[in-house]
């Protein structure tokens, strides 16, 4: 699965237990303007030339007849008011999550803001999981990182697994960290949550 930051992991106790994450900023932020609505659902602008790539958040801003689906103070960074996107071409991108009523028309305006995603390049990184965010880790699990699709993906075996369940018998549930080092050994916390496995 793809892992916002400080989501809650879950661990299947019979299945396969990996997580994605995809490093993304938002310092800067970049706007491209809105030119068209294609089709209502699932939602489409024509943005040309925006940049974006699959998979990005982008909020829409500004855009008369379609303001249900605008965030509001894009000043002011709210995650909420961000949806995936799919880049249907070099001038077109898709909502999946929006729609847009029938008796609403874009009437012009409006733009949408965007991050980027980070460059991986000679990067590692490692999810650490402990009793409580001031405690000891108790177990590191190194990641990949595939830098050309820019995503980070930590997998817990069935051995791992297992000891977590033995770790915490009562709550079945942790705290976890996730940091990016890069090339000069530089740590970057990317996300903290926690972690729990079903009861089964």
């Amino acid at each position: 699965m793809q892992t916002p930051a400080n989501a809650v992991l879950t661990i299947d106790p019979h299945g396969v237990n990996a997580y994605s994450i995809q490093w993304e900023t938002f310092t800067p932020t970049f706007r491209t303007m809105v030119t068209g609505m294609p089709q209502r659902y699932p939602l489409q602008l024509t943005v040309p030339s925006h940049g974006i790539e699959n998979g990005q958040k982008v909020m829409i801003v500004g855009c008369k007849g379609i303001e249900s689906v605008c965030g509001n103070e894009p000043e002011h960074f709210n995650i909420a008011n961000y949806h995936h996107v799919t880049a249907v071409d070099a001038n077109t991108i898709e909502f999946q999550d929006l729609r847009v009523p029938e008796n609403r028309y874009y009437r012009g305006g409006g733009f949408v803001q965007f991050g980027r995603y980070m460059d991986l390049t000679g990067c590692t990184a490692q999810l650490d999981i402990f009793d409580q965010t001031t405690a000891p880790v108790w177990l590191t699990i190194p990641a990949t990182v595939d830098a050309p699709n820019r995503r980070i993906t930590v997998s817990l075996t069935s051995t791992q697994r297992d000891a977590f369940i033995a770790q915490y018998p009562k709550t079945l549930k942790a705290y976890y960290k996730m940091t990016v080092f890069n090339s000069l050994g530089d740590a970057f916390p990317l996300c903290l949550g926690i972690i729990q496995a079903i009861k089964g």
